[in-house]
C-alpha cells in the first residue's frame, strides 16, 4: 500500500549479532537511524519502530536518501531529492541539464553556509527559477537528513557556529492544491504526499509505464480507472492493480500506434 510506504515508522535493520565475514562488521548498522540497541538475528525481531518525528516511509530510508544525494553533507543534495519527488510521485518533468543556459554551480563551501544556505544563494536568481521552484521546495524538507541520510543534530550557522537544521519549506503551485503549504520537515511531506489522490494516481501510472514499457496515452485512460479502482476496492493492494492491468485489452492486444503517439 502506497501510503503505508510512505508513513511507516518500522525499520528493517540489520542484525547486530553474530557477524559472520568479520569482527565487528554489523556492530553499528543502527547507526544512520541513531540507534546502537542490540538486534538479534532472528526472524520478525529486526523491525525497529523509529521515533515519530524522525522517520516515515522510504522518503526518509538512508539507502534512499543516500542514493539521491551528493558526497559531501554540505552538497545541494536538496535538488537530486527533489528531483526525483517532481518526476517520480507527482509525474511531472524538470528539464535536463543540457537545456540550462546558465552556470549551475553552487558556491563554495563555507563554515557559515550550509548546503541550504548554497543552494538558495546559487539559484535564487530569476533565470534558475524556472527549474528550481520545481525542486527545492520538494527537497528543502529532506535537510533534516545529511547526504548519508543520518538525522542532522546540528547544521552550519550564519555565524560559523552550529544550529538545528532548517527541514522548512512552502509547497505553492502543486498538482494538487491539497500539497500547497507549509511543512516542517520530510515526515510531515511524507504525510502530505501519502493522503494526496494525485500521488496515488501517479503511482498507478508509475507501474503502468513500467509493466508496460512506455508511456500512457488517452487509449488508456479505461484502463487506468480499472486500475486504481482495483487498487482501492481492495485496500492499496498492488497485486490487485496489477491483475486489473494484466487482465486489460490493453495488456493482451497490441495496436498499431496512432499519429503522434
Amino acid at each position: 500500500m502506497l501510503k503505508t510506504l510512505l508513513t511507516t515508522r518500522d525499520f528493517h535493520l540489520a542484525s547486530t549479532a553474530e557477524p559472520s565475514n568479520y569482527a565487528k562488521q554489523v556492530l553499528y548498522t543502527g547507526h544512520p537511524y541513531g540507534t546502537e540497541q542490540s538486534i538479534p538475528n532472528a526472524p520478525g525481531v529486526r523491525w525497529v519502530t523509529m521515533p515519530a518525528a524522525e522517520r516515515a516511509g522510504v522518503l526518509t530510508h538512508p539507502a534512499w536518501l543516500g542514493a539521491h544525494a551528493g558526497n559531501f553533507e554540505d552538497d545541494p543534495s536538496a535538488i537530486y531529492r527533489g528531483k526525483w519527488v517532481r518526476e517520480n510521485l507527482l509525474c511531472g518533468w524538470v528539464p535536463p541539464l543540457n537545456s540550462v543556459r546558465v552556470m549551475a554551480q553552487v558556491g563554495p563551501s563555507a563554515p557559515d553556509k550550509s548546503s541550504r544556505r548554497r543552494l538558495e544563494e546559487a539559484t535564487n536568481k530569476s533565470e534558475c527559477a524556472g527549474c528550481h521552484r520545481l525542486m527545492n521546495p520538494l527537497g528543502f524538507p529532506f535537510e533534516v537528513y545529511n547526504h548519508a541520510g543520518y538525522l542532522r543534530a546540528k547544521d552550519h550557522a550564519p555565524d560559523g557556529s552550529w544550529g538545528p537544521p532548517d527541514g522548512s519549506s512552502v509547497l505553492t503551485g502543486m498538482p494538487d492544491a491539497a500539497l500547497d503549504g507549509p511543512v516542517k520537515n520530510a515526515v510531515e511531506l511524507s504525510a502530505k504526499l501519502a493522503e494526496s489522490q494525485y500521488v496515488k494516481r501517479c503511482f498507478v501510472r508509475q507501474a503502468f509505464r513500467y509493466y508496460m514499457g512506455r508511456p500512457e496515452n488517452r487509449t488508456d485512460a479505461c484502463t487506468l480507472i480499472r486500475m486504481e479502482q482495483a487498487y482501492d476496492a481492495d485496500d492499496g493492494s498492488f497485486l490487485s492493480m496489477l491483475s486489473a492491468l494484466t487482465t486489460s485489452d490493453t495488456w493482451k492486444t497490441r495496436r498499431l500506434p496512432g499519429k503522434g503517439e
